[in-house]
């Protein structure tokens, strides 16, 4: 196979060829041409092997989100981490972010985020029942 990249490329091996034939590649065949040429513009060996096959796949089958739906993810894993760092010390977090505590407040309801279920587990002692 020499496409646009002028290099000799055999095809897949057969381990990779079973996983192109099962990816779920929703688009067309310009989805398809994609992962073929990306393929071989990755390759180093005349026969592709099966994990190049699933690096390219996966790659390919990445969901991009929405901008606004990418910021709210954010958002949200950024306040966890906020309130992970901080034992879930609400006024704490919100002078790391630099952010009103109120606003900070706010930002936690609009995400539904608990500050309580940020809080380190204290260890129970349990007693043994002397009988």
């Amino acid at each position: 196979m020499v496409l646009r990249h002028k290099k000799p490329v055999a095809g897949p091996a057969p381990e990779a060829m079973e996983l192109l034939v099962t990816a779920n590649l929703p688009g067309n065949m310009r989805q398809f041409y994609n992962v073929v040429e990306r393929l071989v513009a990755l390759a180093t060996t005349p026969l592709i092997p099966a994990g190049l096959m699933e690096q390219v796949i996966r790659r390919e089958t990445q969901e991009i989100l929405p901008f606004e739906q990418a910021r709210c993810r954010f958002e949200r894993e950024y306040l966890a981490q906020l309130l992970k760092s901080t034992d879930a010390n609400v006024s704490h977090a919100s002078r790391m972010a630099k952010h009103k505590c109120t606003e900070f407040h706010k930002l936690l309801q609009r995400h539904q985020l608990d500050p309580r279920l940020f809080k380190p587990q204290r260890a129970c002692a349990f007693r043994q029942d002397p009988s």
